[in-house]
């Protein structure tokens, strides 16, 4: 089967790191340079700001991602940091994939 598999895919198991996080567990931290995506495979994360930063910068709100869902692609295309902190509200499987930088 390994033989048959593409090389993409190969590179994708050599870049990433499937994570078990619990619940509350903080996964990164705003301000943070943006150099993983992360995807969802079942439980629940939540990109959040603190009520501070919502009222200075009303266009950040809270978002949730479930199974299947990815967080971060964009940030580690732009080179950007984290706007939000990432943290499960449930038990969760994610696999974190490393992008170069």
């Amino acid at each position: 089967i390994l033989q048959k598999m593409s090389s993409e895919v190969h590179l994708l198991n050599w870049t990433s790191e499937w994570m078990y996080v619990e619940a509350a567990e903080k996964i990164v931290h705003r301000g943070e340079p943006c150099d993983s995506m992360f995807v969802v495979l079942n439980g629940r994360l939540r990109a959040a700001v603190s009520s501070r930063i919502k009222r200075r910068e009303p266009h950040l709100q809270d978002l949730e991602y479930g199974r299947g869902k990815t967080v971060g692609e964009v940030g580690c295309l732009t080179g950007t940091r984290w706007e939000h902190t990432l943290y499960a509200i449930r038990n969760s499987e994610i696999i974190r994939v490393q992008m170069r930088t």
